[in-house]
Order: structure tokens, then C-alpha cells, then sequence
């Protein structure tokens, strides 16, 4: 009886909303090595591939000022919204 009980908690975590809070700061987009326009893209899919399909939202935090233009330009087209945070706070 005890074995059903994880198996709907699994099942109603799998759809549940996910949210994503990405420090930039801490962990930039890598220059050269990766399309921003595929972030959103490549984290909803790796969260699909663990088993979590339900919607998904992505907000990264950092100091705006830093973040190259063209990656802002793309986090934006890719619905990845961006909350500026100065430096040193």
C-alpha cells in the first residue's frame, strides 16, 4: 500500500510548474562556446529529459550592465526575463 504513494507525488511533481532563477553573475552565458538564443531551449529540455514536463519559467538575475548587448537581445527574444540586480548588492 505504501508504494503507491511516491508514485503520485512523482506524477504530480513531473507536471508541476518549474521555475528557473539563473544568477548570470555566477554563471554566464560561455563567450564563443554557446547560442543564447538555445538556453531556454536547452534547459526545458534537459528538465523534460529528468521527467519534469510541465511549463516552465526562466528568470535570470544579475547586474545588466555586465551581460554582453547581443545576450540580452537574445535571453529577451527567448522569453527569459532578466532582473537587473547592480553589482555589490
Amino acid at each position: 500500500m505504501g508504494e503507491c504513494a511516491p508514485t503520485a507525488a512523482v506524477a504530480t511533481t513531473s507536471t508541476a510548474k518549474t521555475s528557473v532563477w539563473w544568477d548570470i553573475d555566477k554563471c554566464a552565458v560561455p563567450r564563443g562556446r554557446c547560442d543564447p538564443h538555445r538556453i531556454a531551449h536547452n534547459l526545458i529540455a534537459a528538465l523534460a529529459a529528468a521527467g519534469y514536463v510541465g511549463p516552465v519559467s526562466i528568470a535570470a538575475y544579475g547586474d545588466a550592465a555586465r551581460v554582453p548587448p547581443p545576450v540580452l537581445a537574445a535571453l529577451s527574444a527567448t522569453g527569459i526575463c532578466l532582473n537587473h540586480v547592480p553589482a555589490g548588492t
